[in-house]
């Protein structure tokens, strides 16, 4: 957590004047996080890459 006014390279975290603020903040993000769906990384692959891509990984 930083004041980007005060400190524009973020050097001097926050966090810990502000442990109140950081866990609302935290809290709210995991909320928002929950309510957002999965893209998958790899449904934008072509079909025959794909599959060459599944069968190195082991991904079924």
């Amino acid at each position: 957590m930083f004041n980007l006014a005060d400190d524009p390279e973020e050097k001097v975290n926050l966090i810990n004047v502000f442990e109140d603020k950081a866990a609302e903040l935290k809290d709210e993000y995991e909320a928002w996080d929950r309510n957002n769906s999965r893209v998958d990384p790899y449904s934008e692959l072509e079909k025959p890459f794909a599959r060459r891509f599944d069968f190195y990984l082991d991904k079924p």
